[in-house]
């Protein structure tokens, strides 16, 4: 009978470890938005998502848009009770470029690829190019996922927000 609990606990445990680190190199494409079923919540469903969070904020918008326009982004994350953070954001036009290390780019989406520790806040700076015609509205999906830092899903929290805004050329 011992044999048998052994072996039953060293298969939770594997498939719990399989869990932790089952996206190494960051959340999967789609984790943005709250209601795909790749969102941060799938893993990470321990407590309550934060919608419409006011600890997100993007800056950087310009008063006029243009086409194939690049607009320099940055995304705030401010919670002091989060260790560590990732983010994931997607827009539903343009294209993300190549910004900071840590970010990895994919059209349209970006995310963090390496986690972040929690200093009073953390930012991340994008470049995003406006689409030919510009596309309106234009609509950020944004979720930081704020991590107890256990390297479990387990006590994380999952921020969302959306922007919108209006293209005036």
């Amino acid at each position: 009978m011992r044999w048998l609990v052994g072996l039953l606990t060293g298969v939770a445990i594997g498939l719990y470890a399989n869990d932790v680190i089952a996206f190494p190199d960051g959340a999967p494409w789609g984790a943005a938005d709250p209601k795909s079923p790749k969102a941060c919540t799938s893993c990470h469903f321990d407590s309550d998502p934060v919608a419409s969070s006011q600890a997100i904020t993007m800056t950087g918008w310009p008063a006029r848009l243009a086409s194939a326009t690049v607009v320099g982004l940055t995304i705030q994350f401010t919670e002091p009770n989060a260790e560590i953070v990732g983010f994931e954001i997607a827009s539903g036009s343009g294209a993300f470029a190549l910004g900071q290390r840590g970010v990895e780019v994919l059209g349209p989406a970006a995310r963090s690829v390496v986690p972040i520790v929690n200093d009073d806040g953390v930012s991340w700076q994008l470049n995003w190019q406006t689409s030919e015609p510009i596309e309106v509205p234009i609509v950020f999906l944004v979720a930081v996922l704020a991590a107890n830092n256990d390297e479990s899903p387990f006590g994380d929290t999952v921020h969302f927000r959306s922007f919108t805004f209006a293209a005036v050329e």
